[in-house]
Parts: structure tokens; sequence; C-alpha cells
């Protein structure tokens, strides 16, 4: 909804985002004319933190690769009862950098605890009591095997996934980002891992503009 359209809908009173995100509706606009603007507080609070864990689960076992592999026959000839192809890992003990805690974040940092992880959180904006770790962004940066993105976009964080942190985060770092697109440069992370060693580095979007 940008200010050429809202302008064009003289009747046009109130814009409901079914959602809870709403950088797509330009906010000054719509108040310059008396339009209100809501959200959904707390959408998706579950299914997000479900679809955020199954990536990561995807991810530290493999399952896709091995899939396809069984379906090859790859598993059938095996000289042993295994088929161990890829190299997977545990959870737990792992370090998960959580950038926003908002319902979403607590969800995951929830799931997280479940599997036996360290929770560290980086969202500047929150002010209130939380039993995580928080840390500066560079820190989480570095010190988070998995960095998942569960923030708003703003213009403050427009772009926070960019080059400069993607070399800041472990050679073995899994990204996750089941937020908006923008908080991720698409470009820079492209770039990022077309240069990497990809067995070594793992990147999964939700969103449709993948890297």
């Amino acid at each position: 909804m940008t200010d050429r359209v809202i302008r064009q809908l003289a009747f046009l009173k109130h814009i409901a985002v079914i959602a809870t995100g709403y950088n797509n509706v330009d906010l000054k606009s719509a108040a310059q004319t008396g339009i209100r603007v809501t959200n959904v507080r707390g959408y998706a609070r579950h299914t997000v933190p479900q679809h955020t864990f199954a990536l990561i689960l995807n991810l530290a076992s493999r399952i896709l690769e091995y899939q396809r592999d069984v379906k090859k026959g790859e598993w059938q000839k095996s000289s042993t009862f295994n088929l161990l192809s890829y190299t997977t890992f545990e959870l737990a003990g792992k370090t998960i950098g959580i950038i926003g805690i908002g319902a979403i974040g607590k969800g995951v940092a929830q799931i997280a605890e479940g599997f036996g992880m360290k929770v560290i959180v980086y969202d500047p904006p929150y002010s209130g009591a939380i039993q995580y770790k928080k840390c500066p962004f560079d820190e989480l940066l570095a010190q988070a095997d998995i960095v998942t993105l569960h923030c708003p976009l703003t213009a403050e964080n427009n772009q926070l996934i960019n080059s400069a942190a993607l070399n800041k985060m472990k050679s073995s770092a899994i990204l996750i980002n089941t937020a908006r697109a923008g908080v991720k440069s698409s470009f820079d992370l492209y770039e990022f891992v077309a240069g990497y060693d990809r067995s070594a580095f793992s990147a999964s979007c939700s969103l449709t503009s993948a890297f």
C-alpha cells in the first residue's frame, strides 16, 4: 500500500494487515490521511518456530540429501547397514543466536532449550526481562552455531545480514531466515555462498527471494 494507492482510495478508513509485519504499508501516508492501520500481534507464534526447527533439523541431519540417496538406491548398495555420505551433527550443546525475541523468537528459544541448546539473543528495542543472555550483534554472530532471524523489517535493520555480518559468523554456521526477505542482503548472501565452501556454510531462507 503505497502513498499513491492510499490517496486514490478516498473512502478507505482502515487497513488491516492479516499478519504481523506491516512494512508493506506506507504508515506516514496512512497517518496523514487519517487511515487506521492494524496488524495481528502474535501471528503464527507457534507455526513459525515449528517451521524454523524443521529447517534447522533438515540442515543438521541432511535429510533431503539422504532421502535423495535412498531413492537412488544408495543405501541398498551400501556394504554395511549404514549410509554415511554426509556429515551430520547433534543440536545438543550448540549455540543458537536469535535475532528478535518477540513471541516468535521466544517460541524458537523454548524449542531450542528442549534440544539442549544454549540460547543467546540480540534485540536492542526489547527492554523487558528475559531469561536468555542478550549479546551485542557482533558477539552473537561470532558465537552462534545457528543464527535465526525473527525481527520485523525496519529502516534500522534493513539488510542487517550483509557481507560484513556473514564474514563475522563461524565458517560452520547455519543461517535461517523466516522473517522478511529484506532483513538480509540477498546479493551479499548469494555472493558469499557462491564463493564459499558450501559444505561448510548453510543458508536456509523460507521466503521466495531464497538468496
